[in-house]
């Protein structure tokens, strides 16, 4: 797909996809090794692989800007994945920050979906409201950052 947008400009390049392979069958103890390594593959290195991919068309932006949405929750397997996911955005917004592409990584916050449940706090509207006030308002200055939907600095 980058090469068929080879001389497009992208200002916002959003890794949102992602898996949630735990269960409670697979908790300490009965970890499943060959789900834990899907939950890596998919939310951590396909996140870096769309950013090398696309980094031609987000560098002519002059936003510039990867956005990726991990998360604090999950056990073992989806929480290590995330936490993979926000070390690895925050190498690469080291790496391009002299290149003027930033790099940016939300919390959506704990929203009513499928995987979220109907107990949680917010819906999608006010969790995807929020971060499109913080990717509009982005500065250079901010990349690396991991923060909540609400702008809250989230610690890791």
């Amino acid at each position: 797909m980058s090469q068929k947008l080879a001389g497009s400009r992208i200002d916002v390049l959003i890794n949102n996809a992602g898996i949630y392979t735990d269960d409670n069958s697979n908790g300490f103890g009965r970890l499943d090794y060959q789900a834990w390594t899907h939950s890596l593959v998919v939310n951590t290195e396909a996140p870096i692989k769309m950013a090398e991919a696309f980094l031609p068309q987000i560098k002519t932006s002059d936003k510039g800007l990867i956005v990726n949405i991990s998360s604090l929750m999950g056990s073992i397997l989806h929480r290590s994945s995330k936490a993979a996911l926000n070390a690895a955005m925050k190498s690469l917004a080291i790496e391009l920050k002299n290149q003027s592409v930033g790099v940016l990584t939300f919390h959506p916050g704990w929203v009513k979906t499928d995987m979220g449940g109907p107990n949680a706090l917010i819906d999608a509207e006010q969790s995807v409201a929020g971060m499109r006030t913080l990717i509009e308002n982005f500065s250079l200055d901010q990349s690396g950052s991991f923060v909540k939907y609400d702008g809250t600095p989230m610690p890791w």
